[in-house]
């Protein structure tokens, strides 16, 4: 079962990207979320925290709210500041990147979240969409279940001849 509207304050410093992570490690199994997910969440978030450490953010709290109806996870992250918040709701591309380090991570965190939106001013969204692994798990467990009734049923026939 999905506990919803969990949260997570860290202060905004390099050493917290440890809690991020076991916060993210608590979520992804709770949803059993595979590792191409796993990977994408824990970049994207771990990157966010690092890009705010390395801003005029250090030392403040973020505060993250995770949400999932199933098919889509969401986390919102308050407060991030204005500049931030809008350059990630522009798209980033790879051909633009400068060697400035602020740079590699808004790409590392455009580039793992499906979509990212602004709330409020000093609060965005990233969602991510784990629709298809549901799908594949289901997928999977119908064939089983498929395979599992055409036997019983051969052994049933046979059974009562």
């Amino acid at each position: 079962m999905v506990i919803n509207n969990q949260s997570l304050t860290v202060n905004i410093s390099k050493d917290s990207i440890r809690e991020m992570e076991s916060f993210i490690d608590k979520v992804c199994d709770q949803l059993f979320i595979n590792e191409t997910y796993y990977g994408n969440l824990l970049v994207s978030m771990t990157e966010v925290l690092s890009l705010l450490a390395e801003s005029d953010q250090n030392g403040e709290k973020l505060e993250i709210v995770y949400n999932s109806d199933y098919s889509t996870i969401k986390f919102t992250l308050s407060p991030i500041a204005e500049e931030i918040c809008l350059r990630l709701l522009s798209p980033i591309s790879i051909d633009n990147l400068s060697n400035e380090e602020s740079d590699k991570n808004f790409f590392l965190i455009y580039s793992t979240v499906d979509n990212i939106t602004m709330n409020n001013i000093g609060q965005l969204i990233f969602e991510y969409d784990i629709s298809a692994l549901h799908k594949e798990i289901y997928e999977e467990r119908k064939k089983h279940l498929l395979s599992y009734f055409k036997v019983a049923k051969k052994e049933n026939t046979t059974v009562e001849n």
